[in-house]
């Protein structure tokens, strides 16, 4: 298996992030819905995410410098518990913590879970940045369940990716006004409606198309510079599997462009849909 390490940086001390990474509490405010984890070498990993059992093994306890977890899922022979490690590294910087994890790649084939049922959940262990509770702050010494992801971030205006996941996240969650808190009251908008151009429009087009929502699981992300793309399934009580990409740029902290596309066919019933 191939090695994947990527970064991410928290406006909190190592010793407030290190908690996060090794506590039932701590985990589940950025993963999964219950855990048991005991913090010291050989002790149990334990998380279960969306259903699926999460199981390993503490490798390494460094506080508040270095965890090393193997996991894997109960009862899957292609993923079984052990088979996978993930290290976090934590350094302190001046905006405060740097969060850096390595673990080994796998085929998406051998994936248990489905979007739907929590896939981005679980990749958080393999990439924690797609965490998107996993931002404790000074206010914040002990783990709960924070807000939507960047809200608290001190240096949100600085990440435009951490723009555009709070924004996403917000909507998502039917919160229209959240959202749009980050979006630049002079945006343009690009979407298959063409009478969708301004900030005004952007409200009620999402206005209109929440309510339908039964599920958004992202597909991926990417970010440079001032831009970033997001794609993503916005399930409908007719399609779960038609996919939607957007592209914003982000100045500032406030989004200033958006432009999405998606099928809109695919989220036309059946038997409404031209022949």
């Amino acid at each position: 298996m191939a090695e994947h390490r990527s970064y991410v940086d928290i406006a909190a001390a190592p010793e407030v992030v290190f908690e996060f990474l090794v506590t039932d509490r701590g985990v589940t405010s950025w993963m999964g819905q219950w855990a048991s984890v005991n913090p010291e070498p050989g002790g149990r990993f334990a998380v279960d995410i969306a259903g699926y059992p999460v199981r390993g093994m503490l490798l390494e306890v460094d506080p508040p410098r270095r965890v090393i977890v193997s996991w894997g899922f109960a009862g899957n022979d292609s993923l079984p518990p052990g088979s996978l490690t993930v290290s976090f590294d934590l350094t302190q910087i001046s905006a405060g913590t740097r969060l850096k994890s390595s673990t080994q790649t796998f085929p998406r084939t051998t994936f248990p879970v489905t979007p739907r049922d929590g896939a981005t959940s679980c990749r958080a262990l393999h990439e924690p940045q797609q965490a998107s509770n996993f931002h404790p702050t000074p206010g914040n010494q002990h783990p709960e369940r924070s807000p939507p992801e960047g809200v608290t971030m001190s240096n949100i205006h600085e990440n435009p990716l951490l723009t555009v996941q709070a924004y996403h996240q917000a909507w998502t969650n039917g919160d229209i006004d959240e959202a749009l808190a980050y979006v630049s009251d002079e945006v343009v908008c690009f979407a298959p409606d063409e009478d969708v151009t301004t900030k005004a429009d952007w409200r009620d087009y999402l206005g209109s198309f929440v309510p339908m929502l039964t599920g958004t699981p992202e597909h991926t992300r990417m970010s440079d510079g001032t831009r970033v793309a997001l794609w993503y399934y916005p399930q409908t009580a007719t399609t779960t599997t038609t996919l939607a990409s957007e592209l914003f740029t982000v100045r500032g902290g406030q989004i200033t462009e958006i432009r999405l596309a998606f099928d809109r066919l695919g989220h036309i019933p059946q038997e409404e849909q031209p022949a």
